[in-house]
């Protein structure tokens, strides 16, 4: 696969996941009426975990960077999920108990500001600048998102403060999520451990 077609996947691959990500605000009102949050969110990631764990074990077994450097890797693996899985848990459960006391309409679009708070963030931290086009597109996204979910700001809720919060989390996460992916090239191992951690946290 060259290097175009391979960013022509990652792109279609990410509008997939926020066309999932975004159907799933419907499905997490729905599931916590009966769970609860946290009930909702337990299985919510254990399923995604056991859904993760034969392409993690395929991962374990074919990656060449793990075998030559097993030990060190194997940290960055841990650890780095770990510390993943904190961020989501946390950006998770904010949006989720949110849905209580705001609308999938205003939480969907709220948790969409962390597509200006990552490179917002990404400059303040580690110095990133990114070209105009890029911050003009992500001014086009927050328009766009503004009208596609009906969003209604006309009393701010208790609700819509949480789902703010959880956007500065997803933010850190996604900025996480791209240096760890880069420097340990596992992103199914992470993926899983970020998940699991995201499930055992939601049981306590």
């Amino acid at each position: 696969m060259s290097l175009l077609t391979s960013r022509y996947f990652a792109h279609a691959l990410l509008m997939l996941t926020a066309f999932i990500w975004g159907v799933s605000f419907v499905f997490q009102t729905t599931g916590m009426r009966d769970l609860g949050a946290f009930g909702f969110q337990f299985y919510r990631f254990l399923a995604g975990a056991f859904a993760l764990l034969p392409f993690a074990i395929m991962e374990y077994r074919r990656n060449p960077f793990w075998k030559q450097r097993q030990q060190i890797s194997q940290k960055q693996v841990l650890w780095g999920g770990l510390g993943l899985g904190v961020f989501m848990f946390v950006g998770s459960s904010l949006q989720q108990i949110a849905l209580h006391t705001t609308s999938v309409a205003n939480a969907a679009y709220l948790t969409t500001l962390y597509v200006p708070l990552v490179p917002v963030f990404g400059l303040i931290f580690f110095g990133i600048h990114l070209p105009w086009m890029r911050w003009m597109a992500v001014v086009v996204f927050m328009i766009g998102s503004w009208f596609m979910t009906g969003t209604d700001f006309q009393t701010i809720t208790y609700g819509d403060w949480l789902v703010i919060s959880s956007a500065i989390f997803w933010a850190f996460h996604i900025m996480l999520v791209g240096a760890l992916v880069g420097l340990t090239k596992m992103p199914f191992q992470l993926a899983f451990v970020q998940t699991i951690l995201t499930a055992i946290l939601s049981l306590l």
